[in-house]
């Protein structure tokens, strides 16, 4: 059923994370280049047709490529579980 009070509006957002790879012992030291990916999350809002009130939904998950480390010279592959 249609409610008539609200109208429902999508938003989306563009969300960036960078993988950085560092040295574990001297932090600053940067051993290969860092990755850069975007994802878009998005959610649906209601709008209150008479009163203008806005009641914002749930995001969505973002959704990563997989990545695989580089391997680097004179250094070991990270030993990390996927989450």
């Amino acid at each position: 059923m249609y409610d008539l009070l609200y109208d429902e509006t999508e938003e989306s957002h563009t969300v960036t994370r960078t993988i950085k790879y560092i040295d574990a012992a001297e932090k600053t030291k940067q051993v290969a280049n860092p990755v850069t990916q975007t994802a878009t999350i998005k959610r649906v809002n209601k709008v209150n047709r008479k009163t203008g009130e806005k009641i914002e939904g749930t995001w969505s998950t973002a959704n990563w490529d997989e990545k695989t480390s580089p391997s680097v010279e004179n250094y070991n592959a990270p030993n990390r579980e996927k989450k």
